[in-house]
């Protein structure tokens, strides 16, 4: 649990951290409370970095750019991935899943490729065990046109 600068405390859903070196990082940690922090762990990078990001929905998965230590990807419960650059503190770009598959489950960046992978699943409906499981999506998307590859 984290303090809550609204009184309180909150439940962490998500921590990513991104190495860069042996003595830098960047941590995100988002809440139930549909935002995230994200700040440098390391004392010679300014604190200029560091924001809160409200995303409008539960944050459901992180990921950060394997090139770079500036683009976090977020994924949230309403079929949103959101591409946050951390110098800008803005959002570079806002996709949309498949409407059928709203929960953005995981995020994954290519080492190698400007790609990355989203898991998305849908909201089970019915009174079986199998029927509440739902089904999953997995999307391959371009970092340099943000548009899902087909």
């Amino acid at each position: 649990m984290i303090s809550n600068p609204r009184g309180g405390a909150f439940w962490t859903i998500c921590v990513a951290y991104h190495f860069q070196f042996r003595d830098c990082c960047n941590v995100m940690i988002s809440s139930v409370y549909v935002d995230g922090r994200i700040w440098t762990c390391d004392s010679a990078t300014p604190a200029s970095r560091n924001a809160t990001i409200y995303c409008g929905a539960e944050i459901m998965s992180l990921e950060w750019d394997c090139k770079s230590d500036r683009l976090l990807l977020i994924g949230t419960a309403d079929g949103g991935i959101k591409a946050w650059n951390v110098d800008a503190k803005r959002v570079v770009c806002d996709l949309n899943t498949i409407e059928a598959f709203p929960s953005v489950l995981d995020l994954k960046c290519s080492p190698v490729e400007p790609i990355f992978v989203s898991a998305a699943s849908s909201r089970g409906h019915g009174t079986s065990y199998m029927d509440k499981l739902g089904f999953a999506n997995l999307t391959v998307w371009n970092m340099k046109t943000w548009k899902a590859m087909v």
